[in-house]
């Protein structure tokens, strides 16, 4: 209560008198209401060749006779992936395999242990085409993704992002590839895999494009190359 200076006297009634003006505070003891719900994780991840489902099988060479040539250079980009995730610390994908291999034996498959059965992978750090010489190896298209995928070197392609130029045939570009195809650490023939792309947050479903490039040397041994890649998509929630 406010009362005129020096007006205010002592109130012992329960109903003061002679105030001017008066306020009051609102208290509650209610409970706060409570809420809960759930968002379950979710990420999808497919490789195909025209639709989900159905398993990339590539030849990477001359489109009449599937073979690779010392005179020119073959990509094949009909692989395809699609990712989506509502991880908050986003997704990374790694990939298993050998470079591009003769033998039943893989054990010498990758390029470190019996270079005479293989296609010499292009290694940890991306490199352009070098018709003549051995090379295999790959990109990754993440042009235009969501939530910050990227590809991871070697397998950038800083020059066309894996995407502008590219086309399955005979091949002249300046596009960079790579294969880390070792044992130690970012290998694919390490347990842990080599990575390939990855994000920083979610991703809105997104389709792209794996690129993949053959050169052979005059001394390639002759025979029937094959390889047998596998990726594994891994969301951070």
């Amino acid at each position: 209560m406010t009362y005129p200076n020096g007006t205010a006297g002592t109130q012992t009634s329960a109903s003061a008198s002679g105030y001017t003006d008066y306020g009051g505070v609102a208290l509650s003891t209610a409970n706060n209401i409570n809420i809960t719900s759930k968002v379950f994780e979710t990420l999808s991840y497919c490789v195909f060749q025209s639709s989900c489902g159905t398993a990339p099988t590539l030849t990477l060479g001359d489109p009449t006779t599937g073979a690779l040539s010392t005179t020119g250079a073959y990509v094949n980009n009909n692989a395809q992936y699609t990712i989506a995730t509502n991880a908050a610390g986003g997704a990374a994908v790694v990939m298993r395999g050998n470079t591009l291999c003769r033998s039943s034996t893989t054990s010498d498959c990758n390029t470190g242990s019996a270079s005479a059965n293989t296609i010499t992978g292009i290694g940890n750090t991306a490199a352009t085409s070098t018709t003549g010489s051995e090379q295999f190896g790959m990109c990754v298209d993440t042009t235009g993704a969501t939530g910050s995928l990227t590809a991871d070197d070697p397998y950038k392609d800083a020059t066309n992002s894996c995407h502008s130029g590219l086309s399955t045939g005979t091949y002249t570009g300046n596009s960079d590839f790579g294969f880390n195809d070792s044992t130690s650490t970012n290998g694919t023939n390490n347990a842990g895999g080599s990575p390939l792309m990855a994000s920083t947050g979610a991703i809105s479903s997104y389709t792209g494009t794996f690129a993949f490039l053959g050169n052979i040397a005059a001394t390639t041994e002759a025979g029937i190359y094959t390889t047998s890649l596998n990726t594994v998509a891994t969301g951070t929630f």
